[in-house]
């Protein structure tokens, strides 16, 4: 195989499954930013997760933790986007070097579809979302599983309302 063909491979690989980093969004203790898959141009939050020494406690499997928490809202029929882990090295443009306390390179991703609800409610009132009701067993769910770190901007509401 040609160096030529090797390199056509890899920029052919890269393409087809990895991100673009566009920003960093919210003004959390993790790292958050917005993504765009470079296939489809489909746009993605990802997380990085830092340490929590500083807090008292030395969680390592916070990405683990929230695929279980997925998996038990599918088991409890809440509708949660479903995420995906991926290594930060298939995220071009992302500098990691200003998070020297992540726990470790991986990073969460939710598909990023519609805005949070305090820009919808710029535009639009709450009695305007059809499914108001799942927010607030979204929100159940979380106190339930302990998650009680949820902000404004973890709800997301659709096109379609």
């Amino acid at each position: 195989m040609s160096t030529f063909s090797f390199c056509n491979i890899i920029k052919l690989k890269g393409w087809l499954f990895n991100y673009s980093y566009l920003q960093d969004i919210g003004k959390t203790y993790n790292r958050n930013f917005l993504l765009k898959r470079n296939i489809t141009g489909s746009r993605w939050v990802g997380k990085i997760s830092k340490s929590l020494l500083e807090k008292g406690v030395d969680f390592r499997d916070l990405n683990a933790r929230a695929m279980l928490a997925h998996r038990l809202a599918e088991l409890v029929k809440i509708r949660i986007l479903s995420p995906k882990i991926i290594p930060a090295k298939r995220i071009s443009g992302l500098d990691l070097t200003d998070i020297p306390e992540r726990i470790d390179d991986l990073v969460f991703l939710t598909a990023f579809k519609g805005s949070p609800v305090q820009e919808f409610l710029n535009h639009g009132q709450l009695r305007d979302i059809k499914n108001f009701k799942e927010i607030l067993d979204n929100f159940v769910f979380n106190v339930w599983i302990g998650n009680y770190d949820r902000k404004d901007a973890d709800y997301i509401v659709g096109k379609d309302n």
